[in-house]
């Protein structure tokens, strides 16, 4: 009898968990790198260097046939060794992988899963970061040693200008007074 309800609850569990379905074969992929410090041009012609941010974005296009329930999942492991991932679009970050939750969508139907990654500044030796995702591949070349960009350069730059600004108010304002 005990053996019988470990089977039947067994069994309920399985029934109950839903299996991520094979993409139809006339959907069509395309995956794209973008180096949004750079005016979103095309990263895999212009590489990154610390502090730049990459967007990698898969794109779905099915003019025929549904998706039903395909869960996307990419091997990011490439990627965390040179750049921290600061948006991962929807995706969990479990281990090396970033997986997205099941897509359903009926034909034709368009749809984008992507993630943005800032280089890190100590990007290593890497001369390139290679990701492949659903048979496409993409490879950004890294400029590790060159003076870093991004964010976190231009609020340095934003912070010097004020602070200089201030100090040249600063002297006309002293020169104005000494003069008086």
């Amino acid at each position: 009898m005990k053996n019988f309800f470990r089977f039947a609850l067994a069994a309920f569990f399985l029934s109950s968990i839903s299996f991520a379905q094979a993409l139809p074969p006339s959907v069509d992929f395309t995956l794209e790198a973008v180096n949004i410090s750079h005016e979103n041009k095309n990263a895999e012609q212009l590489g990154a260097r610390p502090g730049d941010v990459v967007r990698y974005e898969l794109t779905l296009y099915s003019e025929t046939e549904n998706i039903i329930d395909y869960t996307s999942q990419v091997n990011v492991a490439q990627v965390l060794e040179t750049s921290e991932i600061i948006d991962t679009g929807l995706g969990v970050l479990q281990g090396n992988m970033l997986v997205y939750p099941a897509v359903n969508k009926s034909a034709p139907c368009t749809h984008t899963f992507s993630f943005f990654a800032r280089v890190k500044p100590d990007c290593g030796s890497f001369e390139s970061v290679s990701l492949s995702w659903e048979g496409q591949s993409v490879n950004v070349p890294l400029h590790c040693s060159l003076t870093p960009t991004g964010p976190a350069s231009n609020g340095t730059f934003a912070f010097a200008l004020i602070a200089g600004i201030a100090i040249l108010i600063s002297l006309a304002f002293n020169r104005k007074s000494v003069a008086s």
